[in-house]
């Protein structure tokens, strides 16, 4: 009997301190790179591209990896296979002895930018803007309590992302990451006016198990396979308050993400009585031996406005297998709907492609809502060269005038049930409220064209070039749109890019009953285009520190859809980065 109790006390305590190296709910952002890699290894292996909803549980990721058949591939692809597998494996340093683990950790990273044109001076002019920067100081905190549950905090000190249109961070030539010493040396601004208070930026907790993950808390998303940005969920906007619940197999993904957004209020004065919600539910399926992915995602955005009285919050939509279509009001929300499907013919070559239905006229309905429409095709490609990974892309993207913009605005305000959101943030001299899509990162009205190239020896280094050219029209996130007048059978029809916005009086007077046909354009404006030619690298000096630089050539006509407005700016971060 002390034999048996003595082997099972033995056992119980090596399972207690393996627990540790079986806990795989750990997420992975969006940002960490981890899943560009995975993606990248499924291209080499002549894989269709693996889950594009992130964030990822460590055990999605690891499913994920057990789908590669590690002997299939070449010796650069195995090195890159192993260097994936190590990214993917989380190891807490401090192992307790009650099925508790935990893990603290330190990034710092000091940045440098500089461009040579004033015209840019808010952070949407910056190819490399406030989304995709670093704080000076990051604290993280990890725990793994037993095997199921994981929890994330991160603390951060670093620069707000400014007021629109007069934001200190680019109004100067130069201006740092550090806010106390950017504000002595560049901007002249208080010493801490520059700092951001609204942290954490990433935080929540999770559970899970071997083939299903629930989170809630705070993070980015990103759900598609675009490289310029996706007509869902875009890495883009900054941060979302969400929880998500996600089950997955080799063959099938189902997810589903509920998001809420603030209004913009002035000040803190200001009652906090409205909101935005989003509710989105994703069917992913792998065909073909996983050489084929067809993906169908839909959205339902809810609009409250305390000054109405009819705009009640529902959750009739929550239906894991339902059409929200079906279940939403007009009156108070929106649908959306996008297809995604990716295919690999051969080892190294991915096309892929998206679609996005937002309003269109059924049979019988007649001209009740411009359509508006999205779409957004690529081809990807991987191949190794030497010891490192040679990769690229061409992609192409349109976005109507009415896709994500539905509701209704004033000119002093922007509020409605559109895809686009308030991120708010919090400074010493008060709130700053930005609007921003949280679907594709350029927004509507848009042609985009985009190529990139990249080669990586992990560890190592990675250098890229990136060339895009963007036409937009008159109609954005900043535009005034309005109710759909009566019953719109007379609104006029415009096509991207706009050059005028038929809901704005000033630029298009409405005609009269019964057929509107008086209607005309009281002022146009110019379509603005842009060409950003980009390098970029990462250098490993030794382990947890690197060095990173970028420099991005921006050449704009017609900026702010102002007819001879010719601008061009050099925008260029340089920064050194170390984590422990």
């Amino acid at each position: 009997m002390k034999k048996i109790a003595l082997l099972l006390l033995v056992a119980a305590i090596l399972v207690t301190s393996a627990f540790a190296y079986s806990n795989q709910q750990k997420f992975y952002s969006v940002d960490s790179g981890v899943y560009k890699a995975m993606e990248t290894l499924y291209i080499l292996a002549g894989k269709g591209l693996p889950s594009t909803a992130g964030p990822w549980s460590e055990a999605e990721l690891q499913l994920m990896l057990a789908r590669i058949d590690k002997s299939s591939l070449s010796d650069t692809a195995k090195k890159y296979y192993d260097y994936v597998e190590s990214q993917i494996t989380s190891n807490p340093k401090t192992q307790f002895t009650d099925n508790l683990a935990m893990q603290f950790g330190l990034d710092a990273a000091l940045e440098l930018y500089y461009h040579n044109n004033e015209e840019f001076k808010d952070q949407d002019q910056w190819f490399h803007g406030f989304t995709y920067r670093s704080p000076l100081v990051k604290f993280r905190f990890e725990t793994w309590p037993t095997d199921h549950f994981y929890g994330y905090f991160e603390l951060s000190a670093g620069n707000n992302i400014g007021k629109e249109g007069n934001n200190a961070l680019y109004r100067t030539a130069f201006t740092f990451n550090v806010p106390l010493l950017d504000s002595i040396l560049f901007t002249k601004d208080g010493l801490l006016d520059n700092f951001d208070w609204s942290f954490p930026a990433r935080a929540f907790v999770s559970a899970g198990g071997k083939h299903w993950s629930i989170m809630a808390g705070r993070d980015k998303l990103s759900w598609g396979n675009g490289e310029t940005g996706n007509l869902m969920f875009s890495d883009s906007f900054p941060r979302h308050t969400l929880a998500m619940f996600s089950t997955f197999f080799n063959n099938f993904k189902y997810s589903i993400v509920g998001t809420i957004y603030p209004l913009a209020v002035a000040d803190q004065d200001t009652s906090l009585d409205g909101y935005k919600a989003m509710i989105v539910h994703r069917l992913e399926f792998n065909l073909f031996q996983n050489r084929l992915g067809l993906i169908v995602n839909e959205a339902c955005m809810f609009w409250s406005d305390p000054r109405l009285d009819d705009q009640n919050f529902t959750l009739a939509q929550i239906n894991p297998f339902g059409f929200m279509h079906n279940e939403y009001i007009r009156r108070n929300a929106n649908s959306l709907l996008v297809f995604e499907a990716n295919y690999t013919p051969l080892a190294g070559l991915n096309v892929y492609g998206q679609f996005a239905v937002d309003e269109f006229n059924g049979p019988g309905e007649g001209k009740y809502n411009p359509a508006a429409f999205g779409f957004l095709v690529g081809v990807k490609g991987a191949m190794t060269a030497g010891t490192g990974i040679l990769n690229g892309s061409i992609e192409f993207a349109k976005t109507d005038p009415f896709l994500y913009i539905r509701g209704f605005t004033h000119k002093d305000y922007t509020k409605g049930y559109g895809f686009d959101a308030i991120y708010r943030t919090f400074k010493n001299t008060g709130l700053v409220n930005r609007n921003m899509f949280t679907t594709y990162k350029y927004g509507n009205d848009v042609i985009v064209v985009d190529g990139k190239v990249n080669y990586q020896v992990p560890g190592v280094f990675k250098a890229g070039l990136e060339a895009m050219y963007m036409v937009h029209g008159s109609m954005d996130v900043n535009s005034i749109w309005g109710w759909y007048h009566g019953d719109n059978d007379q609104t006029p029809v415009v096509s991207t890019p706009t050059t005028y916005n038929p809901f704005d009086s000033d630029d298009y007077e409405y005609g009269h009953e019964p057929d509107y046909s008086d209607g005309y354009i009281k002022q146009e404006h110019a379509v603005e285009k842009t060409i950003v030619i980009s390098l970029s690298g990462e250098y490993c000096i030794l382990k947890g520190l690197s060095a990173t630089a970028a420099a991005d050539f921006i050449f704009v006509k017609n900026k702010g859809n102002i007819g001879n407005n010719n601008q061009n700016d050099i925008q260029l971060t340089v920064g050194i980065k170390y984590s422990i």
